[in-house]
């Protein structure tokens, strides 16, 4: 019998109320991680280029208050190693406690570092040292949200409420976005004194409200039902990527223009338009709080759209319109109008969104219920690396080197939206995952 015959004996599900209540705890636990991920990413053009760093050539400081962006970003495929690790043995519910406690911490504490001009080269050790410290707690965070999330979810409901911790991102997005706009506003001796520092302090009751929202929340029935028949993978990370090889490859690469899009439509298009004296700092970040706004509400839409047409197509055709508007969104920005910069980064973001509503549910089911949260999390942290951490550095030493100064960007991130698409197209298998009708051990009778 296979995994996939009818039986009555699925696992049980919670009432309505139940699972949006989980859905609710796994997108304010998730939202709290991304403010803190996205606090960071915006300050390092604007404040830890100017603060952490020796004074010289403005590209040079901000390649380097990227680098340390990209050296923490290494931490995450190992965080997804070892709490993908920890969800897979113990439990998706303690992997996100101890997330979201790690996160929280560090990002108080960068809002507490002394500058370069106070410890010197300290400064930046020490927020490179954090920074990695964050990113291994993101890299455990998401699998266990979006498991969370999916597999308590009614079947057909799966890809809606997967959405629930993608559209934490742009809600992180909206918050810290916000918050910079305030803060730019400020006058520079304010903002470099102590302004840019609240953003972190602020992290500090958020992660109490979150920790206390989590202890609410219920294990997974498709968890209990692998641990209750003693099928929990002994070495989760051997086992996925024994049998599993080619769907970590492939979900790696569908999930890595929707983490990369976002990035450079939003971090890099703010030091773009600076570097260029199209914009001031406030008029791009008031626009990507609006397009936060947008995304927000794009992606549990994407996730309704998903159920109805399939994850597969939806997430294509959200991929495919960010391709084809990737040039677009610079033109309009090199108009020097407000509208048409807010225009081209909103179609740019919005399309991600639809695509990234749908790939969490997309990728679950290309991974087994035993490896699930190892796959999931090693697939999405690798694409982490690649289009979070990496790709802003990448853009940033390809702006510095192309004329004009968007082509290589551009074409950058061109490449990387059809290498998501060509895997996403690739995969063959169910849009997302069935439910475990028969216990394990049966269904391999």
């Amino acid at each position: 019998m296979s995994s996939g015959a009818s039986s009555p004996a699925s696992p049980a599900q919670p009432s309505r109320p139940g699972v949006l209540r989980i859905a609710f705890a796994s997108l304010v636990g998730t939202t709290i991680e991304w403010y803190d991920f996205y606090v960071y990413a915006f300050a390092a053009p604007l404040v830890f280029a100017k603060l952490f760093f020796p004074e010289g050539n403005a590209a040079v400081a901000t390649l380097l208050a990227f680098g340390t962006y990209a050296v923490g970003s290494l931490a995450r495929p190992l965080g997804a190693v070892v709490f993908g690790h920890v969800g897979d043995r113990s439990g998706r519910r303690l992997v996100l406690t101890l997330t979201l406690t790690l996160m929280g911490v560090c990002t108080v504490a960068i809002g507490l570092l002394p500058t370069y001009a106070s410890i010197g080269l300290a400064a930046p050790i020490l927020l490179t040292a954090l920074r990695f410290a964050q990113s291994f707690g993101v890299g455990g965070e998401w699998g266990g949200a979006v498991l969370l999330a999916v597999e308590h979810a009614p079947r057909r409901r799966r890809v809606f409420y997967g959405s629930f911790p993608q559209t934490s991102s742009a809600i992180a997005l909206m918050l810290a976005t916000g918050a910079f706009a305030i803060l730019a506003a400020m006058p520079d001796g304010t903002l470099l004194s102590w302004g840019w520092r609240m953003p972190f302090l602020l992290s500090a009751p958020l992660i109490l409200i979150g920790l206390v929202v989590r202890r609410t929340i219920e294990e997974t029935p498709e968890f209990t039902e692998v641990a209750e028949h003693e099928e929990r993978a002994r070495l989760p990370l051997a086992d996925l990527l024994r049998g599993h090889w080619r769907g970590v490859l492939l979900a790696t690469g569908a999930v890595l223009i929707t983490i990369a899009g976002f990035y450079l439509a939003s971090t890099f298009m703010v030091f773009y338009g600076t570097d260029q004296h199209l914009f001031t700092e406030s008029q791009i970040l008031t626009g990507i709080t609006f397009t936060g706004f947008l995304s927000m509400l794009a992606t549990p839409l994407a996730g309704l759209a998903g159920d109805r047409w399939g994850a597969r197509h939806v997430t294509a055709w959200g991929i495919g319109v960010g391709v084809v508007f990737t040039f677009p969104m610079f033109w309009l920005a090199n108009t020097g109008s407000v509208a048409a910069l807010w225009t081209g980064i909103s179609v740019t973001m919005v399309a991600s969104s639809f695509a990234f509503g749908c790939v969490s549910a997309l990728i679950s089911g290309w991974f087994p219920a035993r490896v699930r949260d190892s796959g999931i999390s090693v697939a999405y942290q690798g694409a982490g690396l690649l289009g979070g951490g990496l790709a802003p550095v990448a853009a940033t030493a390809l702006y510095a080197t192309s004329h004009p100064p968007y082509l290589f960007v551009a074409g950058f991130m061109t490449l990387m939206g059809l290498i998501s698409l060509g895997c996403v197209l690739l995969h063959r298998g169910a849009d997302y995952f069935e439910p475990v009708p028969v216990p394990i051990a049966a269904a391999a009778v």
